[in-house]
């Protein structure tokens, strides 16, 4: 068998990604873009494209000349950390699978802050209600497996799906400020599932985390993400979408700002459900919901960051340089002041 020659097969690759990447960002109708010099409004729900490259054997993100400076100041605007817009958000929440549990991992904190936080506490993979101080639901209701988790491990009830995704609140005094900023991460893999039903009403884990939310206090920002256990499922974009909007909807009224982060891109391994194809398709149905995800909400697109197969652990998991410049891309502007410029 003939190989064609290396100029070759990087054309065809760099084709690919072209292609999926084109694909994947078209902007819906209704998603107010954070580029071409628009504002931001409260009001509306925003999308932020993430458009850039990896440099230097992918250790460095950098983002498009077109988004340096006016974007990625929208982005921090939007999130509350640019200069402009003092404080920081204090108290900061991260929902999701293991890729968001992750990203919790890998958080700038001590560069952010001066020093590393204490442990306040943590949860068990069979113990979210009991971290979240809700009693448990007497009765154990199966999932609907069409529309809804778990699918495995989390069938036993009251357990999670995902192994090694215990919750954790984090807490570090600022040292420059004397003021204590809270980093918190919670399981919720689906965008509605049955695995953590309450004795007070909740009968999905999203209820349950609202109810847990709305008994503490008022997070600043709240990062979101579901995609990957939700492929497992029967069930179409369109479905995934409108659980997603409930979910929002859901934990809205305790989260000052959301960002829902869209799917990463996985190996694509015909193997697998997270294939290419099932994961642009749910997150372009997600996009095209975006009014109904309401204000102070923004949708942020990642596949091409996430891309790259020299940046991937497995499948669907990166290593960590990935994790920690996408938690530096929203929570550390000095880095990136330092890079393109000022921003004042």
């Amino acid at each position: 068998m003939v190989k064609p020659p290396q100029s070759q097969l990087c054309f065809i690759t760099i084709l690919i990604a072209v292609l999926s990447l084109v694909v994947w960002q078209a902007a819906p109708r209704d998603a107010v873009s954070l580029l071409g010099g628009q504002a931001f409004a409260s009001d509306q729900c925003h999308v932020f494209h993430n458009r850039g490259i990896w440099i230097g054997n992918y250790t460095s993100w950098q983002l498009q000349d077109g988004e340096r400076r006016d974007a990625l100041s929208k982005l921090h605007d939007f999130i509350g950390i640019s200069t402009r817009h003092h404080p920081r958000p204090r108290h900061i929440l991260l929902a999701g699978d293991s890729t968001m549990k992750r990203l919790s991992q890998n958080l700038p904190i001590k560069e952010m802050h001066g020093q590393q936080p204490t442990t306040v506490k943590t949860g068990k993979r069979c113990g979210l209600l009991e971290y979240y101080s809700l009693p448990r639901a007497t009765v154990w209701t199966a999932p609907n497996k069409t529309l809804e988790g778990p699918v495995v491990f989390g069938l036993k009830g009251f357990c999670t799906d995902c192994a090694g995704c215990d919750a954790a609140l984090l807490s570090v005094v600022d040292v420059a400020t004397n003021g204590t900023w809270t980093y918190e991460y919670v399981p919720v893999e689906f965008a509605r599932d049955r695995e953590f039903p309450t004795a007070t009403g909740a009968t999905t884990s999203q209820e349950a985390l609202g109810q847990y939310l709305e008994g503490t206090y008022q997070r600043d920002l709240c990062i979101l993400s579901a995609v990957l256990h939700d492929a497992k499922l029967n069930i179409t974009a369109e479905q995934f979408a409108d659980n997603v909007v409930n979910y929002v909807n859901t934990v809205r009224p305790f989260c000052s700002k959301i960002i829902w982060l869209l799917p990463s891109a996985s190996l694509n391994l015909n193997n697998q459900p997270q294939t290419h194809n099932r994961l642009l398709e749910f997150g372009r149905a997600l996009e095209t919901k975006c009014s109904q995800l309401g204000s102070n909400l923004l949708l942020l697109h990642v596949w091409n960051m996430s891309l790259p197969k020299e940046l991937h652990a497995d499948n669907v998991h990166h290593k960590p340089s990935y994790y920690s410049w996408l938690a530096k891309l929203l929570l550390q502007p000095l880095l990136f002041s330092k890079e393109y410029g000022s921003r004042d």
